[in-house]
């Protein structure tokens, strides 16, 4: 059914048909959009002229397009709102660092999700709270869009509600993980640039000199490759991990112009043109972390087909790259903490 037309479209035009001055708009578009025929369309403009009982006529009525709507969206990786998101980026932090992704592993621990999204923010943080993080904080410079958040947030609650186990880190419990989600005071959820939700911390600004030593673990996605200043953006979460902690950043190396139809998934870049990114390769961080002074890991790195890079040796500004480098179409930077001295490794 929602094969040829963005859901978005079918979702705004739902939002529409509750106000009577927007009503005929919202049929025309759902027509439009086959999604209701005529006859269906008669249907709910009787639901809705039938006063106390239209709504939820009309909700009863509407029930098996939301159903198989949900589906479609929970099946989709293109779409941002899915409930699932938080296990897709946890899943590529376990990939690098598997012991902190446990119950025993997690708990107790202080983590900042740095680059949080502005579509899904809390996705990650309501998943490590839940699970037995003693606090999180989403930072995202760009903000969020406050009806989109709220949205993503209530769509991941009812998913961990009925599927606990899905969303529970090795080694816990579901039933903790459900008396944990409920305890976080999500009616704070709204504008501002920091917002308090117990455990959890959502803001837009974030001065790493406030938090020296803060964190056990920082964590970002599809964030390294478009910072400007990456030894000064290393250096400040050097000096945010506490001993023993780690940072990990998901970096991607592909061409992000990927939604072009003229451009290859992995071009990396090959016309030289910057489009909002740095255009460093996965052995410049390992570089700049040298400079720094952290220690660092490359993990879990994913490579392209070589045949895909070969034509990129020709050009000077990747000749100093070898074939591996080239290749690697995503990986985890992984900077480590040291240990204080007599500490446990």
């Amino acid at each position: 059914m929602f094969t040829n037309y963005n859901p978005a479209n079918v979702l705004h035009a739902f939002s529409r048909l509750l106000y009577p001055f927007t009503r005929d708009e919202a049929l025309f578009r759902l027509k439009e959009l086959g999604v209701l025929d005529e006859q269906n369309i008669a249907r709910v403009r009787e639901i809705l002229s039938q006063g106390e009982y239209s709504y939820r006529m009309l909700f009863l009525s509407l029930g098996p397009v939301k159903v198989e709507m949900d589906e479609f969206l929970r099946g989709h990786d293109f779409i941002a709102l899915r409930p699932r998101h938080a296990l897709l980026a946890l899943e590529a932090y376990r990939a690098a660092r598997p012991e902190l992704f446990t119950a025993a592993g997690i708990a107790g621990k202080r983590v900042l999700d740095f680059g949080a999204s502005d579509i899904n923010p809390l996705a990650v943080a309501v998943v490590l709270v839940a699970n037995g993080a003693e606090s999180v904080i989403a930072y995202e410079p760009a903000g969020w869009a406050l009806d989109y958040a709220k949205v993503s947030v209530r769509e991941l609650i009812a998913e961990m509600h009925l599927s606990p186990e899905t969303f529970t880190l090795p080694g816990g419990d579901p039933r903790q993980l459900k008396r944990r989600l409920a305890e976080i005071p999500f009616e704070k959820l709204g504008e501002g640039d920091r917002l308090e939700m117990g455990p959890i911390t959502l803001t837009k600004q974030l001065s790493f000199e406030h938090y020296p030593s803060a964190f056990d673990a920082i964590l970002s996605t599809s964030v390294f490759e478009h910072v400007w200043d990456v030894e000064k953006e290393i250096r400040h979460h050097a000096s945010s991990l506490r001993p023993g902690g780690v940072s990990l950043n998901r970096i991607d190396f592909t061409d992000h112009r990927f939604f072009r139809a003229d451009c290859q998934p992995f071009g990396f870049y090959r016309d030289g043109e910057q489009y909002g990114c740095n255009l460093l390769r996965v052995t410049d961080y390992g570089e700049v972390a040298t400079k720094v002074g952290i220690g660092f890991e490359i993990k879990d790195a994913h490579l392209a087909d070589q045949s895909v890079v070969e034509s990129m040796l020709e050009l000077e500004r990747f000749k100093k790259y070898d074939m591996q480098t080239l290749r690697t179409a995503s990986a985890t930077l992984v900077l480590k903490q040291r240990q204080l001295s007599g500490s446990p490794a």
